[in-house]
């Protein structure tokens, strides 16, 4: 607050107002542990009557207190963060095969976060443009 009043009087109005107000929040829950690992699997949905395709590729990322999540945040920028990132300049300004293309890694605090990489490809299988991708994340331990 601030103004033309007197500090200590105006404290003294505010405690009042508020003296009987009691308010009782029950315990938040447990956040649920991460059960065990999801059986991997490809889920496609074939469409004949469209000329474009977009695909997402997913798994756990991360906490903010592991060890390796500076680094980690670095990598998956540097990867796939924006226009300057490895895979926009490799997959769609070198080779011209993706029309939006990305990578991210996420993190929390009390449970994983996501990681994933995604691409829209222009004229190219779909495979092509996640060559570049899966190569270069399984050198840092991810999908191979």
């Amino acid at each position: 607050m601030w103004g033309d009043f007197d500090t200590t009087a105006m404290k003294a109005k505010i405690e009042k107002l508020f003296a009987d107000w009691t308010v009782q929040q029950p315990p938040v829950p447990e956040f649920p542990k991460v059960g065990g690992k999801p059986a991997p699997g490809a889920f496609l949905a074939v469409k004949k009557d469209v000329t474009q395709t977009f695909f997402s590729i997913g798994q756990l990322g991360g906490q903010f207190n592991q060890k390796d999540y500076p680094a980690l945040v670095i990598m998956a920028d540097i990867l796939g963060g924006g226009f300057r990132s490895r895979l926009v300049e490799r997959v769609r300004t070198q080779m011209g095969n993706a029309y939006e293309i990305g990578a991210d890694w996420d993190a929390n605090y009390d449970h994983p976060g996501c990681s994933s990489f995604r691409a829209a490809p222009n004229r190219s299988p779909p495979s092509r443009p996640s060559r570049p991708f899966r190569k270069r994340w399984s050198a840092y331990g991810r999908p191979r």
